[in-house]
């Protein structure tokens, strides 16, 4: 019994033992079967990032090819810049022996230059004898008139005017050798033959008071019109060559045909604005224009000076007409060399025309001359009246109030100040050169910005951006003469304009609109 009960209890043990083996199974089981679902994930992973691999063994085969051509067009365009670089060796070595060149012509023009000083005189001739030079001008003028009202055909006209011609020549005063003109001027290869269409008739000297490429105002306009009209026109610029030999250079100038700008040799290349022109000078500028009008074979002139600074060597032309085409009170920029106000005064007196552009000049003119037109200023219309493919935009989208022109010392900086105090949702733009600091006056004005001075064919480009157009001037007799050409061309944009008041916008009537004082002038801002 003892046995059984022994053999029980093992079988019980042994029980417990299968059973914990048995659940110890189980588990063992549970972890196989998740370490086979893990190596069946890992075999997916493989198989995903073989695929990976290959992929980017393909993409890298295919770059390394790209980088093979690349390198081959590297090494072709190395190829090129190394003929490139030798080229351009030869080109310097070719441009070297063309500047050689240019300074043996350049020696050979000023012996040509020296053989000239002997042989264009007649200036000086007239001076030793006005009084002779000034019977035979109006002789000439006498004669032309009686010509233009015989009643005679035009054949026998013609006979009767070279007969009356050469005699008219055979006693005015004598002048140094003749030569022809091959032999009289040799110009620089790049410089212009005069035209056989404009020999022997008569040209427009236009004596400027600016260089034709500074700003595009009345005296370029004007000398545009006149070459249009056929007559040859020479503008004469007030930059001077600084050479102690007569000549001059010419330009001929895009856009009309017959119309070409002079540069005329004066050592120092004085300014003209200061003060006369010496007794050396006047000679030397005589000596060069009369090699221009033996180059040029001209006969009859029409001198139109725009400065009292030419008045010496204006009035001493040949069978020329001295109209004086007065823009400015001069006296009024109050830096002006009482000598050359002297030297107005006398060019008023003794001009065939005095041309005034403002009501107020033409006043101030006829103390001196009775014979005097207005004949005021003009825009381009064409450069002004379509807005060009891109405006000038403001980068927060502000209505602009516009100026452009000179801010000098009779542009009212306090006016534009205050109006830009009143209006500081609007833009204050100012297109111009500043001389008088305006930047300075302007700092505590956020609204105002200046882009300073810009190109006349850029102007449209601002222009077509303002919504009002100032012309904020003070009221002294240097405004009060004026005839603003800003104000046609600010009109030809078809833009609203607001001006102080001179006498010179009653022309515009309502197209205008003028004030009295600030409080109307940026009230009349504000309607607009």
């Amino acid at each position: 019994m003892e046995q059984i009960d022994r053999l029980l209890e093992r079988m019980d043990k042994l029980t417990c033992a299968v059973e914990r083996k048995s659940g110890e199974s189980a588990q063992l089981l549970k972890v196989i079967e998740s370490r086979d679902q893990a190596i069946d994930q890992l075999h997916i992973e493989k198989k995903r990032l073989d695929d990976c691999l290959s992929m980017h063994a393909s993409e890298l085969g295919r770059l390394t090819g790209q980088m093979e051509h690349s390198q081959q067009q590297v090494q072709a365009v190395s190829q090129k810049l190394k003929e490139a670089e030798k080229r351009l060796q030869e080109q310097k070595a070719e441009t070297q022996g063309l500047s050689e060149q240019i300074a043996n012509l350049h020696q050979q023009l000023a012996s040509k230059q020296t053989e000239l000083l002997s042989l264009s005189d007649w200036a000086i001739t007239i001076d030793r004898a006005p009084l002779r030079h000034l019977l035979h001008k109006m002789l000439f003028n006498s004669a032309r008139y009686v010509y233009t009202h015989l009643p005679l055909a035009p054949s026998k006209k013609s006979k009767l005017a070279r007969k009356a011609r050469r005699w008219l020549k055979g006693n005015t005063a004598p002048v140094t050798q003749i030569q022809p003109f091959s032999a009289l001027m040799t110009l620089p290869a790049n410089n212009p033959e005069a035209p056989a269409a404009y020999e022997k008739q008569t040209a427009a000297f236009i004596f400027g008071v600016i260089d034709w490429h500074f700003r595009i105002q009345r005296p370029q306009n004007l000398a545009k019109e006149l070459a249009r009209t056929g007559q040859v026109t020479f503008y004469i610029s007030n930059h001077f060559i600084d050479n102690d030999r007569p000549g001059f250079e010419v330009e001929p100038l895009e856009g009309v045909s017959g119309l070409f700008q002079i540069r005329l040799n004066v050592s120092g290349a004085p300014a003209i604005y200061h003060a006369p022109p010496t007794s050396a000078a006047i000679k030397q500028l005589r000596l060069s224009l009369a090699e221009l009008m033996q180059w040029a074979k001209i006969e009859k002139v029409n001198c139109v000076v725009q400065h009292a600074y030419w008045f010496p060597l204006a009035r001493c032309v040949p069978n020329s007409t001295l109209i004086y085409d007065c823009m400015d009170h001069h006296e009024g920029f109050g830096n002006v060399a009482q000598e050359l106000l002297d030297l107005e005064k006398a060019l008023m007196r003794r001009a065939d025309l005095l041309v005034a552009t403002s009501t107020w000049i033409e006043q101030h003119g006829k103390r001196e001359n009775q014979n005097v037109s207005v004949i005021r200023n003009a825009a381009e219309y064409s450069a002004f009246c379509q807005a060009p493919e891109q405006v000038y935009r403001d980068a927060q989208n502000r209505k602009i109030i516009g100026y452009y022109g000179a801010i000098a010392e009779w542009f009212d900086l306090q006016l534009v100040k205050q109006l830009a105090q009143a209006l500081p949702q609007h833009l204050v733009l100012l297109i111009g050169n500043d001389t008088v600091n305006a930047k300075k006056h302007f700092k505590g004005c956020p609204n105002i910005v200046m882009h300073g001075e810009v190109p006349y064919a850029s102007l449209p480009y601002y222009l077509h951006a303002m919504d009002v157009c100032l012309l904020p001037f003070k009221v002294i007799p240097l405004t009060l003469a004026t005839n603003p050409v800003k104000v046609y061309e600010y009109l030809s944009a078809g833009k609203p304009v607001v001006s102080v008041k001179l006498p010179e916008l009653d022309q515009f009537g309502s197209l205008a609109n003028t004030a009295e004082n600030p409080a109307e002038f940026i009230a009349a801002v504000q309607e607009v």
